[in-house]
């Protein structure tokens, strides 16, 4: 059998059943549970072996090519591949709630169909997004080892008293989303992790600008069908933004990588790896020395 799990394929020159499986930048022993070669970013982790994969924890971390998950290009394709990694923790953080609301992300970025000008090259932009579902003390452990933006540390509650909504930081790869905010089905959090990618509030009024974009806040003015009641005049009552209409657009893409320079290898970061905890109020968890 050529592929395997994952539908990796099989390294038979090295074992013929089939137990060490090629990942792209190296290759697992599944019986062993380590790696045939040495982590070419074994130097960024000095506490982890140089022959671990997946922290040693593939429940919880993906890991498709041996890289930490930057944003990547792939010249002969001309395509950019942004990586996320979800951790959602938090008592009203489960898998089928982590689910939509990863697929809600995944299918927002991607239904841009986006396309970035990188060196006078144009390369069309995909999301890739996985999530997993952890307890409070293992996403605080994951995040203390935390040094890739790919990875997003996510807090669920049904509220918190410091914004009363859902709340990414600026740029950082950590966030809180309620439960009350409809995740899932209200762009809430495509909107907020469109923070931690950099992104600010668009205009204050939209009206006469069609479909509003991603980054047009709860509040906004815009035109009618886009409102919680189509019949209202813009500016009274139930005349602003319902935030299910809301879609990532090609200049919300445009504007993500505005501040974002890749290496020679072809890769970068989004955002930056901050790697907060909160607690349950929203404020963040003080650090244990």
């Amino acid at each position: 059998m050529k592929y395997g799990f994952g539908s990796f394929e099989n390294l038979k020159e090295l074992n013929a059943n089939n137990d060490v499986i090629n990942f792209g930048d190296y290759g697992m022993d599944l019986r062993l549970g380590r790696r045939e070669n040495v982590d070419p970013k074994a130097s960024k982790y000095p506490s982890q072996s140089p022959y671990s994969g997946f922290n040693g924890n593939p429940i919880y971390y993906e890991d498709p090519t041996g890289e930490s998950g930057e944003a990547s290009i792939n010249k002969q394709s001309k395509t950019i591949t942004v990586e996320q990694h979800l951790v959602f923790y938090g008592s009203k953080a489960e898998t089928k709630l982590s689910r939509v609301t990863a697929n809600e992300i995944a299918t927002q970025y991607n239904n841009a169909n986006a396309k970035v000008n990188i060196g006078g090259v144009e390369y069309s932009v995909k999301f890739k997004v996985t999530y997993g579902t952890v307890t409070e003390a293992d996403a605080t452990k994951m995040a203390s080892t935390n040094t890739s933006a790919k990875n997003n540390f996510i807090r669920v509650e049904e509220n918190n008293t410091r914004h009363n909504r859902s709340f990414n930081e600026i740029g950082e790869n950590n966030g809180f989303m309620n439960t009350d905010d409809n995740l899932g089905t209200s762009t809430t959090a495509p909107h907020e992790i469109a923070h931690g990618y950099g992104l600010t509030h668009s205009a204050g009024d939209q009206r006469g600008s069609g479909q509003p974009d991603i980054m047009a806040a709860r509040g906004t003015l815009v035109d009618a069908k886009y409102q919680y009641d189509p019949k209202a005049k813009a500016g009274a009552a139930g005349g602003t933004i319902n935030p299910a209409t809301r879609q990532v657009t090609q200049g919300n893409v445009s504007d993500m990588f505005k501040r974002v320079t890749f290496d020679k290898n072809g890769k970068a970061d989004i955002g930056k790896a901050t790697n907060r905890i909160y607690e349950s109020s929203g404020n963040e968890k003080k650090k244990t020395p």
